[in-house]
């Protein structure tokens, strides 16, 4: 069956042809000296039938245009054109690995080379404790990173947890705060972002750990010398990269736990955490299922608060930008390699730190078209609110329902998408 569009195209070429087989008429046509019709002579308009097919042509080419124009804008294969698209309508599944791969190669200028130390660092940890926050039992640990940076990590058990059992974990990143993980599950002091707590309630182990630069193994009162430090030693690495490896690492040290169904992982976080659940979830496949609120902020939208005040890789990043005015790479990236994984972005009509949003939606339509290129149309999703740089209870209840949807606590992934 045609669609409306495709019946007036139809309809249109046909009229044009059928006013192409009828003969002009002459624009001068010489004086005659024959009297006038009766028809004429009794006031009775005579309709042309080449005018009526002429009027109904243009009227069913408008109609068609119009058609075609809100069709098309109707179809999940055109890309947004506020933000660049990742693939193109005609985009083979078959050519995604080559696509994923030039873009894992653009991701790099942003976020840098890592070290050799970096590679070949061997996971080293240790249980420093054991105490209860809110009525659930917290394990905490202490583990090596890299060179001589170690870090520490809270693990809270589900209060169903059996001995012998595992559970899928979610890996769960804090914000920008002095505090670090404590935020993560402080429901008294941070009862919008103890998602760690929540999470655990719902059968899940939870794993809250201190990223690079916040926490217990620094200190706040230097926090900006430490990052010089780090930029100083590593010329050609990352501050937010840094951040990656680190949760990598936390990865590692969850792989060896007894309690926890490794490789079944999934990650969320707000803000700070939020883009470092996106950066993590493009890295590293072990990410099943990410929930990035208030992180997903476009390059071309936000450059402009952080340009020339970056050091290391983000300082060649920004002088691409300086020389070309254009960004190497831009968030709809590092959202497709994602796919075809489960991601749930969590977006504000009003963020003071986003505040053209609307490119924000543009990018994740974007990303979207690879999840649908991969056949897991369903497993890309965006919510959208309007209560600021947080999430109120009824925002992070959705964010639950969708983890739990996609990773669900006691069975595999496998199990779950039988």
């Amino acid at each position: 069956m045609k669609s409306p569009c495709e019946s007036f195209l139809v309809a249109s070429a046909a009229l044009l042809l059928l006013g192409l087989a009828c003969p002009s008429e002459s624009r001068a046509k010489a004086p005659s000296s024959a009297p006038p019709s009766r028809a004429a002579a009794a006031g009775v308009v005579r309709i042309n039938p080449r005018a009526v097919l002429r009027g109904v042509f243009w009227f069913g080419l408008v109609c068609a245009l119009f058609s075609a124009s809100v069709a098309f804008a109707q179809r999940t294969d055109f890309p947004s054109t506020e933000m660049p698209p990742v693939i193109l309508r005609d985009t083979r599944p078959e050519e995604w690995p080559d696509l994923r791969s030039r873009i894992q190669t653009r991701l790099r200028l942003y976020l840098g080379e890592r070290p050799a130390t970096a590679q070949t660092a061997e996971l080293k940890f240790e249980e420093t404790g054991r105490d209860q926050v809110s009525g659930l039992t917290r394990i905490h640990y202490r583990y090596h990173v890299m060179d001589d940076a170690w870090t520490e990590g809270a693990l809270i058990l589900p209060p169903d947890l059996k001995a012998g059992e595992r559970r899928s974990v979610m890996l769960i990143i804090h914000g920008t705060h002095d505090l670090g993980k404590a935020t993560a599950m402080d429901e008294k002091n941070a009862p919008r972002r103890a998602y760690a707590i929540e999470l655990a309630r719902r059968g899940y182990v939870t794993f809250a750990p201190d990223l690079f630069g916040y926490g217990k193994p620094v200190d706040s009162t230097n926090r900006q010398g430490y990052l010089e430090k780090f930029d100083e030693q590593y010329p050609k690495w990352s501050q937010a990269d840094r951040i990656v490896f680190g949760l990598q690492k936390a990865l590692d040290l969850l792989d060896r736990l007894p309690m926890v169904r490794a490789g079944e992982y999934g990650a969320m976080g707000n803000s700070l955490g939020g883009g470092s659940t996106l950066r993590l979830m493009a890295t590293d496949t072990r990410i099943k299922v990410g929930v990035a609120s208030t992180g997903v902020s476009p390059q071309s939208t936000n450059i402009y608060r952080l340009v020339g005040k970056q050091k290391g890789a983000r300082a060649d990043f920004d002088a691409i930008v300086k020389k070309t005015g254009r960004v190497p790479y831009e968030i709809t990236d590092m959202l497709a390699l994602c796919a075809p994984r489960s991601l749930l972005v969590i977006e504000p009509f009003n963020d003071p730190y986003n505040p053209d949003v609307g490119a924000t939606f543009s990018a994740v339509r974007n990303a979207w078209m690879v999840w649908n290129l991969l056949d897991a149309p369903t497993r890309a999703s965006m919510l959208v609110h309007g209560d600021g740089h947080d999430t109120v209870d009824e925002v992070r209840n959705s964010a639950y329902g969708w983890i739990e949807r996609w990773l669900p606590a006691r069975t595999t992934v496998m199990e779950a998408t039988r």
